[in-house]
């Protein structure tokens, strides 16, 4: 009989910083979460996403926020809403989490214990 350990992992997405980008346009970001076992990649399936939350208190339109994030369920990842660019070093507010969770093999002994994840 295998065992296997359920880990959840939460991604925080604060704020995007454009430092080098010289063109104007809208963009997006994209994460995947994943482990190595046996020389594979295992990848963590993204399950729940807590979108960009509006301020009440603004009576602005906010006409950065292009299309919402989504969890891409045949590729295991999570797209960022998309957002404008203008200006170099221009500071975009994001505020979105999204939910990953994986399952470890904990046959070996403890080693599942060493498991080290990788955002791409």
């Amino acid at each position: 009989m295998s065992y296997r350990a359920i880990v959840d992992l939460s991604l925080g997405i604060d704020s995007f910083r454009n430092v080098g980008m010289f063109q104007q346009g809208v963009y997006y970001m994209t994460y995947q979460i994943y482990y190595h076992c046996e020389n594979k990649k295992i990848y963590a399936t993204p399950y729940a996403n807590i979108p960009f939350i509006y301020s009440s208190t603004s009576s602005k339109i906010n006409f950065r926020n292009v299309e919402s994030s989504e969890i891409l369920e045949n590729e295991r990842m999570f797209k960022t809403r998309s957002f404008c660019i203008r200006y170099k070093r221009e500071e975009i507010p994001m505020n979105e989490v999204c939910q990953f969770r994986a399952e470890v093999d904990t046959d070996k002994y403890g080693e599942y214990l060493d498991t080290v994840f990788y955002i791409e």
